[in-house]
């Protein structure tokens, strides 16, 4: 006669099911993580972004007598200024502020700024390639429009 024993304990088909969820929802927690770090990078390149860009901003706002001399200027074409003595106060502004965006710890990968005229006020922009955790870098832009006037 076979006698019945009470089962104690998991069954294996219980523990492999166990094992299975648990390792789904770590895998989930992971990527989380991970496109959590790239969106707090990115948050981090627009604040610096609209930094700089509020920093140009104040700079033409504190020299608006000569507010045309920034019009239609760009980072790419400036003059070298590390005699600060031999450039006017926006040659000065537009060289640091080109060292500001080129500057590797403000991580704003190939960076460019520019100033144009939009109507009565200058449109102050940052372009930049946003570094991609989850995809491929983008191009991206932050424009302040200054009232100078």
């Amino acid at each position: 006669m076979k006698s019945k024993m009470a089962q104690s304990g998991f069954s294996m088909i219980e523990v492999m099911i166990t094992a299975a969820v648990l390792v789904v929802g770590i895998l989930g927690i992971a990527k989380l993580q991970i496109s959590t770090l790239g969106f707090l990078s990115n948050t981090n390149q627009h604040y610096l972004a609209a930094s700089l860009a509020h920093d140009m901003g104040e700079r033409i706002r504190a020299n608006y007598q000569s507010v045309a001399s920034y019009i239609d200027k760009d980072t790419n074409a400036v003059t070298d200024c590390s005699s600060l003595s031999s450039c006017n106060l926006q040659e000065q502004d537009m060289w640091l502020w080109s060292n500001a965006l080129k500057d590797d710890s403000q991580a704003l990968p190939a960076a460019v700024g520019s100033i144009i005229r939009n109507g009565d006020n200058l449109l102050v922009t940052i372009s930049w390639n946003e570094k991609g955790v989850l995809r491929d870098s983008s191009a991206q832009s932050y424009a302040l429009e200054v009232a100078y006037q």
